[in-house]
C-alpha cells in the first residue's frame, strides 16, 4: 500500500486484507507485523487439530478476529494470572497431602 498524494516521499508497505470468504467483504487490514503474529496463533490451532481433529489447549484468542494489539496484551495478562492461580492452588494442594502423608 501506499499514500498515491504522498508518492515520492512515502515508503510502500505490506498490508494484509481480510476477507469473508463467503461474501468477500473486506473485513479489516493487518499490517505485515500482525499478520506474522497471527499467522503463529493459526498455526498453533492447526497443529491441535491435525493431532486428533479438536482443538486441545485452551486457545481464548481467535487468530481470525479483529482484536487491537491491547485486548489481545489484556487477554494473555488474564490468561497467565489465571495459570498463575492454579498453579499455586497445586504447589498447596501437593503440600498439604505431602503433610498427610508424612502424618501416617
Amino acid at each position: 500500500m501506499i499514500d498515491v498524494l504522498q508518492y515520492d516521499t512515502d515508503e510502500p508497505e505490506i498490508a494484509i486484507r481480510c476477507r469473508n470468504a463467503r461474501t468477500h467483504e473486506v473485513l479489516f487490514l493487518w499490517s505485515y507485523e500482525k499478520f506474522q503474529e497471527r499467522l503463529e496463533l493459526m498455526r498453533s490451532w492447526y497443529a491441535d487439530l491435525m493431532d486428533d481433529g479438536i482443538i486441545n489447549r485452551d486457545h481464548s484468542i481467535d487468530p481470525w478476529s479483529n482484536v487491537s494489539d491491547a485486548e489481545l496484551k489484556q487477554k494473555r495478562d488474564l490468561e497467565r494470572g489465571m495459570i498463575q492461580s492454579r498453579i499455586e492452588k497445586l504447589k498447596k494442594k501437593i503440600e498439604k497431602e505431602k503433610a498427610d502423608m508424612a502424618a501416617y
